[in-house]
């Protein structure tokens, strides 16, 4: 019995060490997005996949495993790790609940990181989109359509505006 709340724990705490690492790759990833570093940003990603594949692997056998601890314990397979804590030995119950807290403030974390990184990804890419109708001559600036008096100018528009014809 001893044995099947070792392999519990085990799981649980690869699944906290494998979402700091996810933790630590979020981070790097918003330097490299920051530095504006292409290279770091798809090693990044491709690092989040390896550590995200790993994650749902040690998950799959952490639900294994606590469901044959739960069907021993008479419980629901489907219970959590808080209703399998308070029906344990205090000596496991409290590893649980610490684990599980632990696990719960580093998701906590990785979910804000990637949050960050995702809006300024897409900071990014509406000031590429920016720039981008402006160089082709897409954007449509007001401004520059109307004088002093408030009478529209003539505005003949061929192509982008790379260089400026007072320049």
């Amino acid at each position: 019995m001893d044995n099947i709340y070792i392999k519990l724990m085990e799981q649980l705490v690869r699944l906290v060490r494998l979402h700091e690492t996810l933790s630590n790759i979020l981070s790097e990833e918003l330097l490299c997005m920051e530095n504006l570093n292409s290279e770091g940003i798809s090693e990044c990603a491709q690092s989040k996949q390896t550590v995200l594949a790993e994650i749902l692997l040690v998950e799959s056998k952490r639900v294994s495993i606590a469901s044959e601890l739960c069907t021993y314990m008479g419980l629901p397979t489907t219970a959590t790790i808080t209703e399998l804590a308070a029906v344990s030995p205090p000596k496991e119950s409290n590893a649980f609940l610490v684990a599980q807290k632990a696990l719960t403030q580093i998701l906590k974390i990785c979910r804000e990181k990637n949050t960050a990184n995702m809006a300024l990804a897409q900071d990014a890419l509406v000031k590429i989109e920016s720039m981008k109708a402006n160089i082709l001559g897409l954007k449509n600036n007001n401004a520059e359509n109307y004088n002093a008096h408030g009478n529209r100018n003539p505005v003949i528009e061929h192509g982008g505006r790379l260089l400026s014809e007072r320049a």
